[in-house]
């Protein structure tokens, strides 16, 4: 098949899905720079963002555009380096 990227457009089902599945490689998030609301699912999931603070992610760019946020995070597997 031979897939070298793929955009998933989704809710947190969706993303905890391919998370837990392993097929998971890089990620680029984007985020504005207004909160819509308290009441909305975070789109990740139960553990929101705090799931790019562990030793399993590195963070390999960060940058504005406007007001928006774009970070790009690669995964780090066991065995692998940083």
């Amino acid at each position: 098949h031979n897939i070298r990227r793929l955009l998933l457009e989704g809710g947190s089902s969706l993303w905890q899905g391919f998370l837990a599945a392993d097929l998971v490689d890089e990620v680029v998030l984007m985020r504005g720079a207004d909160r819509l609301s308290n009441d909305g699912i975070d789109p990740l999931g139960k553990g929101g963002l705090a799931v790019f603070d562990t030793p399993a992610w590195q963070l390999i760019s960060e940058r504005t555009i406007g007001a928006d946020y774009v970070c790009r995070y690669r995964r780090i597997r066991p065995g692998e380096k940083a």
